[in-house]
């Protein structure tokens, strides 16, 4: 918001221009994952195959399963599905 807030009149917001962006959900904390899809929704969020990211991830573990994590969002049968496999084949193809 700040960055919004402060940039030029005229100038492409950088909330928008942060909208280019895709990130996968290889992080840290479900707080983290959440937070992308806050900020860039879940059609700009793709699985990250990558996992386990820690040493301690367990499959199933909400705190550090990236599948698991995905299922906790709020975003929705459709917003689960982009995340976990229609983003990529919308991007890369099948």
């Amino acid at each position: 918001g700040w960055l919004d807030a402060t940039s030029a009149p005229g100038d492409p917001l950088p909330s928008e221009l942060a909208k280019r962006f895709y990130v996968d959900t290889a992080t840290a904390t479900p707080a983290a994952l959440a937070l992308a899809v806050a900020a860039l929704g879940s059609d700009h969020v793709l699985y990250g195959s990558d996992w386990p990211l820690s040493a301690t991830a367990h499959p199933g573990d909400p705190a550090t399963d990236p599948i698991t994590m995905v299922e906790k969002l709020a975003v929705g049968p459709a917003g689960r599905a982009a995340i976990l496999a229609d983003n990529a084949q919308r991007l890369f193809g099948e």
